[in-house]
């Protein structure tokens, strides 16, 4: 959603199945795990049908897929015929009702003049059991940290930090995205010869933030505790990259922009969470275990495409 305007940008094809309730669970998950490999900001937002004339049963099926999109009140249903003026028609719902609307195809020229892609890079660090479960809850409260403003991002080459309370910066995307650039380049001696209008991927790094309660609760005077414990357990202690994708308007303002940013790292710990549940197993050790994200543009697909994949993992062992 930007400027009041709903953008489709990719599709997700599903095919048609049973309504047996154990292939609707195996399609929710689909559904889920398509959603982590999108980049930050780009959510489901309709559905498409090569159907024209739709039954009673099918637009009742439609509308129904419709009501469980969450990005917004009006969500779209594209409609493709081979016959007719027009082979692509688009309709939003209000009300439930579907009411038809104008569509307008962007080129991929166009499309990238009006939106940029942030990558987020940084270092996560996971200290736990070895156990899925505790792994997947110390991931968890992982990501409740970071959904807490605990973290800050910097742009490099600028002297640009966006953290949870930079709600005083008014300026757009574009402009960050100039300076940003223009400063390497100034650097360089090419002063004034930057084009922000090309297919631009703007890096920025991820940093955790101190507070003033960190350093009180070191200030406290405490009493030395050894607990001994004499058992046989496995202990991980692992870091690994964080790198995740955010598609953003030029217009969006950076007192906006941190918050994509954060639901955009917390989507990468969902796919990191994913991956150990995936590949994590007894024979696993945390050397052999390191998450890695991966990027995408298939082509005609209008958005990239994440991935994350135990590093150390050979193709083979992927598959089974």
């Amino acid at each position: 959603m930007c400027d009041n305007a709903l953008l489709v940008v990719g599709f997700n094809i599903i095919e048609n199945r049973q309504e047996a309730a154990s292939e609707e669970q195996d399609q929710t998950k689909e559904e889920s795990y398509f959603k982590l490999t999108l980049p930050g900001e780009v959510e489901p937002c309709g559905l498409f049908t090569s159907n024209v004339d739709l039954d009673e049963e099918r637009e009742a099926a439609i509308l129904d897929g419709l009501r469980e999109v969450e990005v917004t009140d009006n969500p779209v249903l594209l409609t493709y015929s081979s016959e007719g003026k027009a082979p692509l028609k688009s309709q939003y719902i209000i009300n439930d009702n579907l009411c038809d609307t104008e569509l307008y195809v962007l080129t991929e020229e166009e499309f990238w003049k009006q939106f940029v892609c942030i990558r987020v890079q940084g270092f996560l660090k996971v200290s736990c059991d070895v156990k899925k479960d505790v792994v997947l809850e110390t991931l968890q409260e992982l990501g409740k940290e970071i959904a807490g403003g605990s973290v800050g991002f910097e742009f490099p080459h600028s002297s640009i930090y966006l953290v949870s309370d930079s709600n005083v910066c008014e300026d757009s995307v574009d402009k960050l995205l100039t300076d940003s650039l223009g400063t390497e380049n100034n650097r360089k001696g090419k002063k004034g010869n930057t084009n922000t209008n090309n297919n631009v991927v703007l890096d920025s790094r991820l940093h955790f933030l101190q507070t003033s309660e960190f350093y009180c609760e070191l200030a406290q005077r405490m009493a030395p505790v050894i607990i001994y414990s004499k058992r046989k357990f496995s202990f991980m202690e692992l870091k690994f990259k964080m790198d995740c994708l955010t598609l953003v308007s030029r217009e969006c303002k950076s007192s906006n922009l941190y918050g994509m940013l954060l639901n955009s790292v917390e989507r990468h710990i969902k796919r990191v969470e994913r991956c150990f549940l995936e590949h994590l197993d007894g024979d696993t050790t945390p050397a052999d275990f390191i998450p890695q994200a991966f990027h995408f543009i298939p082509p005609g697909c209008g958005h990239f495409v994440t991935l994350v994949y135990p590093k150390n993992k050979t193709p083979d062992q992927l598959s089974k």
